[in-house]
């Protein structure tokens, strides 16, 4: 299974493995491998509708562009379901 994290998002790797063998024991997804890869942070700025991409720990406290302080976050902050690989 193929899982995409939202860096803004509370859930980890780590809690969601651990929880994951719990839930599926005795079912057909008990033996499944779990795949990570986060998403970058998406904004958008209000003031001059630029768009870009923060890097890790980056501040968000205004636009790269404008610096304008108005944003809103684009990228989702939860955890998706990407895809399901069956052999």
């Amino acid at each position: 299974m193929n899982l995409l994290i939202g860096s803004f998002s509370e859930e980890r790797k780590d809690s969601i493995q651990f929880y994951w063998k719990d839930l599926t024991r005795g079912s057909f997804g008990e033996n499944a491998e779990l795949h990570f890869d986060h998403v970058k942070v998406e904004m958008k700025c209000l003031d001059c509708n630029g768009t870009f991409y923060l890097d890790e720990d980056e501040d968000v406290s205004m636009c790269r562009y404008c610096y304008g302080e108005h944003l809103q976050l684009l990228s989702k902050e939860d955890v998706h379901l990407e895809g399901i690989e069956v052999e």
